[in-house]
């Protein structure tokens, strides 16, 4: 999948399942049953191409390495005037 999007990119259904199977304990069951719901409405026929990509994006974003990696710089864009 290529898009402008990088969190699109990072999409992928097996990507999903393995990180779904092994954060689920870890997420919590709301994050999982989001995710689940995500899932199965971008997977619907009826759903609306436009939503798909969104949705997939969004997976895409729940997918991301980038996610295991800390904030180093929490404070940065943030400045008192």
């Amino acid at each position: 999948m290529m898009s402008d999007n990088k969190f699109l990119d990072e999409y992928s259904d097996e990507r999903f399942w393995d990180k779904a199977k092994g954060f689920a304990q870890k997420a919590g069951y709301e994050v999982l049953e989001k995710a689940l719901t995500l899932y199965y409405s971008a997977t619907d026929a009826d759903t609306p191409k436009w939503a798909k990509t969104t949705i997939f994006a969004s997976l895409g974003y729940f997918i991301a390495p980038i996610d295991a990696i800390p904030d180093l710089t929490p404070a940065v864009g943030f400045s008192e005037t």
